[in-house]
């Protein structure tokens, strides 16, 4: 019984020791090549209760920082719709005015090398009381930089 024991611990650390052998000598360049790649996810919340309003089809930038510009696209249409406070947080946009019966899907929002951040999302066939021409994602203030939406497949 010890000798098999003691077999496959010298078999364990053969493996270990050649699969360690064997593996690729990485350089300073590669590491630093990975962390670049590295991004922060951001935190949010998702803006309920508001939809564009009729005309709207496309915005000047996804980014609204006031509530005055805010209101040049979206308007209210629930009494119990997401409370905004633009004086420590801003909104990041996504709309398709022409994605009827779909809904826009949250699938994330991020920040790239600290001064870029990246929301994303996707669209869904969606039942009528659910369809969504608009997502709203809510982000504080302390997160800043340029701002870019894009919809993934």
């Amino acid at each position: 019984m010890m000798k098999k024991v003691l077999y496959s611990a010298v078999c364990v650390a053969l493996s270990v020791a050649m699969t360690a052998c064997s593996s690729e000598n990485k350089t300073v360049e590669d590491t630093v090549k990975v962390v670049e790649e590295v991004v922060d996810t951001i935190p949010y919340r998702i803006a309920k209760g508001y939809e564009l309003k009729s005309g709207v089809k496309e915005l000047h930038t996804p980014k609204f920082g006031s509530s005055k510009a805010f209101n040049k696209y979206f308007k209210s249409a629930s009494a119990d719709a997401t409370e905004i406070d633009f004086n420590s947080e801003y909104v990041i946009a996504a709309i398709k005015p022409d994605a009827k019966g779909k809904k826009l899907v949250f699938n994330g929002v991020n920040e790239a090398s600290g001064d870029r951040v990246l929301m994303s999302f996707y669209t869904e066939d969606a039942e009528a009381s659910e369809a969504s021409t608009s997502l709203l994602i809510i982000v504080p203030d302390s997160i800043d930089g340029h701002v870019d939406v894009k919809e993934v497949m």
